[in-house]
């Protein structure tokens, strides 16, 4: 599903990972604001379309299993792997 996302972002946790207006909408916490984005992407619904899909391909590439998974795995492969060589040296 390609849903537009419209938050806050207060902490600034976007940065480096998507572009306001590209990806994502960040706002203020603020009930006026958010009516008046609302309002402007009710009027621009191709522009709306598009935030939806860059946004989509974003997440895609953020939290797929290569981006998320396989570092974790090769960790703890290193990790196993030196727990070995530890116990084959000291046996």
């Amino acid at each position: 599903c390609k849903t537009a996302i419209i938050c806050t972002d207060p902490l600034q946790l976007r940065e480096g990972y998507f572009k306001n207006k590209e990806d994502i909408v960040i706002i203020e916490h603020s009930v006026d604001e958010a009516i008046q984005v609302i309002e402007y992407y009710y009027h621009n619904p191709k522009e709306l379309k598009s935030i939806a899909e860059n946004g989509y391909e974003t997440i895609k590439k953020l939290y797929s299993y290569e981006q998320q998974i396989l570092p974790r795995i090769k960790i703890l492969e290193e990790e196993i792997s030196k727990t070995f060589v530890y116990r084959e040296d000291n046996s």
